[in-house]
Order: C-alpha cells, then structure tokens, then sequence
C-alpha cells in the first residue's frame, strides 16, 4: 500500500533526506514549508501520514501543528521531528494527539524508515493485531494518551483507558495486551498484574514505570509479566517489544487452533465431515457409560442409502459424494445439539441420542427418513430414500447394542426399504 507523506520543514536539507527516505522505500512524497502551503497540500490531496517540524517560514510550527490537530485533519497522525527539546511544547503536543516528538539529534535514516513503514499494513504481526483489544491503566492522561496514539499510529484502535484499578478488573472484557502502572493509588500494579494472569493466562502483561531498582523488576517479572518498561520510554521500541511479545502471542494463537483442526481432523470424515467410524463407535461406549450412571436413556440409529450402488452406477462417483455429504448435512440439521451424527460405513450413517427413550426415537427417525425422502440433488431425476434400525439402552454392551440396530437395519431392507425397524429389547 503507497502513502502519501506531507513533511512540514523549513530547512532544504532536512526535507532533501526526507524525500530519499520516502520515495526509497516506495511511497509519495509531499514537502512544504509554510502552514498556508502545508494547508493546500492537504486539502488537494489524501494524506494518509504528517511528518512536521517545529520552524517554519511563516509562522511557529507549534502554531501550526495545534491548528493541524484542531481542523479536519486531525485524525491524520503526525510526528514531530525538530531540534528543540522542550518539555513544556512536548507536553502540550502529546496531549493534542501527536503521535511522537523526536528531536533531530537521535534520528536516523533507519528510524525515519522504521516509523513509515509502521504504517504500510504488510507487517504481518501488528496487522494481525489490529483486531486484537488493549487495555491501557494509568492514573496519569498523558501517559494513556501516549501510549493510546502509539498504538493508533499502528493501526490498533480498540484500545480501552483506565484510570482506576478497579474499574479494570470490574472489566467483563479480557484483553489481548494489558499495559499498567507499576505505581498506582491505592493498590499497587504487581496485585493488579496477580490478579489479572489468573484470568488471562495467555494475554500479554507489561508493566510500566519509571523504577529503576532491579529487584523491583526481577520481582514484577516473576510475578508473570511478559515485560518491564521503564518510562519515559521511546515509542519505535516501546513499539517493537509490543511486535515481540504479540508475535509469541500469535504464534500461540495459531498453534492453539492447528491442534484443534488436528483434533477435529482425526474424529471427523474428511467427505462428509461428520465424525469418522472410530470416533462414532467410541461415543457409543461413552454415551452408554453417562447413560448408565446418571439412570438415564439412550438411543441409537444404524442408517443405510437404499440402492446407492444404482446412484453410483448411474449418476456416477462425483453425484454420490454429493448424496453423501447431502444426506450428512441433513441429519446434523434434524438431530439435536447434544445427538451426533456419524459416518459408519461407505453409505451408512449413526445417529446417538441421549436422553432418548424407544418411543422418542421411533418419532425421531421417521422425521430423518421422510426429510430424506424429500430432498433434491443437482440431477432433478434423483430420489435416494434409507432404511434404518433403532434400538434404546437397556443393559446390553456397545457391540450388542450396535448389533441390535444393525438387525433393525437389515430388517427394514428385507420388509421394502424406506423405513424404520425398532429392535424392541426385552
């Protein structure tokens, strides 16, 4: 994604460098060094970046910078880079939204390129922080504010400030990143910190102050936090610990869903994706177990397509996995949450029902067997119907109760097919 940059500055050699910076690394180049004219540029064009100093031709850049922050274009964000380190002015800016006060002295060519391309949205971790929330608590404005427009000049705008301990861990809402105070009225951070790590065990805890004794911060890091940041603190590292820690958190993420796809992928049929054989057949026994401590029912269905070799044979294999993974969704959508749906065989299906006795069941499968009978496929010709056998808990093993339903299946098949046979248990 190119940028437009508008960098505001009076001295030819600055803006000379500014220009090499910018246009090396592939974005467009605005250059001014008035206020009228840093106004033009940015009513003409779309300026996505403001690199500002603080003299200028026709008036004093901190004039201009208030003005900037004040108008239209105040959510552009802006750096200032000047020569004078002045508290008071840095203060002042910080608490109008600027996003960073650099003093000309400690720039490089590299941090110029450092703090432009934190707005080019290739960075794979902090883009995939964007959508990740941040609690900010301090009970100083400007502090929040600092470390808010930080963020904001990243791209990570869900961003909460508290000002008050308790107003956080009130807080329903657990965050991807915390940062806190260290001192704070009336509790201090590292309780604070205690207190969060056990209900966020994975999220990114940094503390902030300006406590230098290292036994303090051994201590807090101990404690559980993912880091110590002593203030005041620079924003590109501020920044770039930020990147690390939340590139350990990513990656944590991303582990944490690939064993779960593993996880699902090894209990589920990859055509049909219900749950495979193996998987079925251990429900069965884990269901029975349930159902025999807490004295409760239990049902189950072997499934069968009627004549699907014919489909086969005469649509072919690809209109078969269509009837395969139709049927499959079907059943999920008529069965409860609680029942689940396998694939048993090549075209046979189980269905476990908890908390089901034979009657409910005999309901059940006649709703599946005419939903079935019912549906259309993509050859307009096409009509499948199942044969099915039940059978409810009583005390048999897995394999008998399994073998019940399979010879209500195969009794449905030799009575005509399309229909449903209960084995009734004695």
């Amino acid at each position: 994604m190119g940028l437009n940059i508008l960098h505001i500055e009076q001295s030819m050699l600055i803006r000379e460098m500014m220009h090499d910076v910018v246009m090396g690394i592939g974005h467009t180049y605005f250059s001014s060094n008035s206020s009228e004219d840093a106004f033009r540029i940015l009513n003409e064009n779309e300026i996505h970046f403001i690199i500002s100093g603080l003299e200028l031709a026709d008036s004093s850049g901190e004039d201009l910078i208030v003005e900037l922050l004040e108008s239209e274009h105040k959510d552009v964000p802006v750096i200032v880079l000047t020569s004078t380190d002045n508290m008071e002015i840095r203060k002042k800016l910080f608490e109008l939204g600027v996003v960073d006060y650099i003093v000309k002295d400690s720039i490089t060519d590299e941090k110029l390129k450092n703090y432009i391309e934190a707005f080019e949205f290739r960075d794979e971790v902090i883009s995939k922080m964007r959508h990740r929330s941040v609690a900010l608590l301090d009970d100083s404005l400007l502090v929040n504010t600092l470390v808010k427009n930080i963020f904001d000049l990243h791209g990570i705008h869900d961003v909460d400030s508290y000002y008050k301990a308790e107003d956080l861990l009130a807080s329903d809402k657990e965050y991807a990143i915390y940062i806190l105070d260290l001192v704070l009225p009336g509790i201090s951070g590292e309780e604070v910190l205690l207190t969060l790590r056990k209900k966020a065990k994975n999220s990114i805890i940094i503390l902030i102050s300006s406590i230098t004794n290292y036994k303090t911060i051994s201590n807090i890091l101990s404690s559980g936090a993912d880091d110590f940041i002593m203030k005041p603190f620079d924003a590109s590292v501020f920044m770039a610990r930020i990147k690390a820690h939340s590139r350990n958190y990513i990656l944590r993420e991303e582990l944490e869903r690939a064993n779960r796809e593993l996880e699902k992928a090894s209990i589920t049929d990859g055509l049909t994706q219900i749950f495979n054989h193996r998987y079925i057949v251990d429900r069965v026994e884990e269901e029975m177990e349930r159902a025999k401590r807490y004295d409760k029912d239990l049902a189950i269905f072997l499934l069968d397509i009627d004549n699907f070799k014919h489909v086969n044979d005469t649509y072919g294999h690809q209109v078969g996995d269509e009837v395969l993974r139709s049927i499959s969704s079907c059943l999920k959508h008529i069965v409860r949450q609680s029942d689940s749906v396998g694939r048993y065989g090549g075209e046979e299906f189980m269905i476990i029902l908890p908390e089901t006795d034979l009657e409910a069941a005999k309901c059940c499968g006649e709703k599946i067997r005419k939903a079935i009978e019912d549906m259309r496929f993509s050859q307009k010709d096409l009509r499948v119907t199942i044969s099915g056998g039940g059978v409810s808990l009583v005390d048999q093993t897995a394999t008998k109760l399994i073998k019940q339903a399979d010879e209500g299946l195969y009794q449905s098949k030799r009575d005509g097919k399309n229909r449903m046979s209960f084995y009734e248990s004695e």
